[in-house]
């Protein structure tokens, strides 16, 4: 009897110690993860490639089904998906108005939403792909915020959405907030210095009746024709914009370009460079290296 009880006891002990073992190695794991969330945002390079890794890193740890951050498009006014993993091609495309779906109402309200059953609740939007998968699974959506700016949105899809894995979130997200502050802000500065480029070649483009709304018309034609031969989104959003700028060397040669009359040999031949000198005054800018081959190549 005094046997069967020890026996009983070390059983007991032996599951509590087994369960201490599991807490344990979920600790550890979640460690790792922190300290992978703060060494990868803070010498990142590539913002979009560097969380998309730590989105995969944090799906197969806690075995998720998709997680995706989406970021507010202030151009589009959409919340478009900036990083994401387990995401189908066909949703990563996908884009929400504030207010549209659980990860919408999440950052028009600002609040943290959580649903069981998410494809049964009619908020859900199923990524834009409806399937009968999510009727059983959970769903979280978490406001970005930085300092009263709501600037996005993290969402996840799982079997289930334990503390621990809300935790690693909100890591994620404090981690993250202040990094994605100063992209947007860096966004914001090079889309002010190309609408200044673009208004100094369109006054360059205004001396002359025949080249009015020149650039204009390049990014239009091409576009046209990139559509129809079906290149992908982003070819084609790299052809409109380096068609508007392919012409950006002339401003290096201002008083050349907005010569009135015909020019000399010599400012013809000094004119013929515009392409180079372009390339040249653009390479230093790296949100613009894409359109570097049109300015250089577009003669």
């Amino acid at each position: 009897m005094k046997k069967s009880k020890i026996k009983e006891e070390l059983f007991y002990k032996k599951v509590e110690v087994e369960k201490l073992q599991g807490k344990l190695k979920e600790v550890e794991n979640s460690l790792k993860l922190y300290t992978n969330i703060v060494n990868v945002l803070s010498y990142s390079r590539d913002l979009k490639s560097d969380l998309g890794f730590l989105l995969s890193n944090i799906k197969e740890n806690y075995k998720l089904d998709e997680i995706a951050i989406l970021l507010y498009n202030e151009e589009t006014g959409l919340l478009d998906i900036y990083a994401s993993a387990g995401l189908s091609e066909v949703k990563k495309e996908k884009t929400f108005l504030p207010g549209e779906g659980i990860s919408g109402e999440a950052f028009r309200e600002g609040k943290i939403i959580e649903v069981e059953r998410a494809g049964r609740d009619p908020r859900f939007k199923h990524w834009g792909v409806p399937s009968p998968i999510y009727l059983s699974k959970s769903f979280i959506s978490i406001p970005i915020i930085v300092d009263n700016l709501k600037i996005g949105v993290l969402s996840v899809t799982a079997n289930a959405i334990p503390p621990s894995l809300k935790n690693v979130l909100f890591t994620l997200i404090n981690s993250l907030t202040p990094i994605l502050n100063l992209k947007m802000e860096k966004e914001r500065q090079e889309q002010i210095f190309f609408e200044t480029i673009l208004s100094i070649l369109e006054m360059i483009e205004n001396t002359s009746m025949f080249f009015k709304g020149h650039s204009q018309r390049v990014s239009r034609y091409s576009r046209y024709l990139a559509e129809k031969i079906k290149l992908p989104k982003n070819e084609m959003d790299i052809i409109s914009k380096g068609s508007l700028i392919h012409d950006v060397g002339k401003i290096g040669l201002i008083e050349i370009a907005i010569k009135r009359g015909k020019l000399t040999p010599k400012e013809m031949e000094r004119m013929k460079e515009h392409p180079v000198i372009g390339e040249r005054f653009m390479r230093g800018f790296e949100f613009l290296k894409d359109t570097l081959p049109i300015i250089k190549y577009h003669h």
